[in-house]
């Protein structure tokens, strides 16, 4: 029998394969230091961009709002307030003048109606307004009158919302239809003009005045004075319940008479 041929054993150039196999991994591989180092390189540079790009936005935005500080359309420009009357009384009060930032002006803002309802009892509403960026508009109502009240020998007007005025009425002003005579209680006056607050306009326009008829029995004794002449005795807490019926309790008068309406209804001639 023939015996069988082995391979023959690897010659030099199998060696030759093999260290060029070698070679070419490490020259690809991520663990020679050339390639290591360009990799700590490119990690380096990535982390810098990430430190300096921030600090660039952020002295960016500080120049931009320096600038903005610097410029007059950081300040209040004109502060323009619109009101019925007393504009340069009103002026007086308000937390914000020209020439303040603007960031004054937000943080005065909430500060504005309180400050103007407590300097003036007949300011209503307060609405404050930004125009045009720096120009602030500040639009006030006023309660209107309804009567006026003796202090001293001096009249003083008392509001829709029952408060009095602090400065009397001049002679120049116009008179308000109704007059309180010898009132002097702010919690009656003010539960006294809610009262009539709650009539019908066209009877509220027939009461001329009103006095105190006050008793030990009944403080809240008052005597209503007509346009037609008739004088309508009752309580202050009993105006908004018992007044509707003078209309028709007129009709049945012959003469002037006082109508007293505190207990059962009942007139007598004047």
């Amino acid at each position: 029998m023939k015996e069988k041929r082995g391979l023959p054993p690897a010659t030099d150039g199998g060696n030759h394969w093999e260290k060029y196999e070698k070679q070419k991994k490490h020259r690809y591989s991520r663990q020679r230091p050339g390639r290591q180092i360009r990799q700590l390189q490119k990690e380096r540079h990535r982390k810098n961009r990430l430190f300096v790009l921030p600090a660039w936005i952020a002295l960016l935005l500080g120049s931009l709002i320096s600038a903005y500080f610097a410029s007059p359309l950081s300040r209040i420009e004109t502060i323009r307030l619109v009101a019925p009357a007393k504009q340069t009384e009103l002026r007086q009060h308000v937390p914000f003048q020209t020439g303040d930032t603007l960031v004054v002006f937000w943080q005065r803002k909430g500060q504005t109606v309180k400050k103007l309802q407590r300097a003036d009892p007949q300011v209503d509403h307060v609405q404050v307004d930004r125009r045009n960026w720096n120009h602030i508009q500040i639009k006030v109502s006023l309660f209107p009158i309804v009567a006026m009240v003796n202090h001293h020998q001096r009249p003083f007007p008392v509001y829709s919302n029952g408060k009095i005025g602090d400065v009397p009425i001049s002679k120049q002003a116009q008179q308000p239809q109704l007059r309180l005579d010898g009132l002097q209680n702010p919690g009656q006056i003010a539960e006294l003009i809610g009262a009539i607050q709650h009539l019908n306009p066209k009877l509220q326009r027939q009461i001329v005045a009103v006095k105190n008829r006050a008793t030990r029995d009944n403080p809240q004794r008052v005597e209503l004075l007509m346009d037609d002449g008739n004088e309508v005795v009752l309580g202050i807490n009993q105006i908004k319940e018992k007044l509707p019926y003078y209309p028709d309790l007129k009709t049945n008068l012959k003469q002037k008479s006082r109508i007293n309406l505190e207990f059962n209804p009942y007139s007598q001639p004047i």
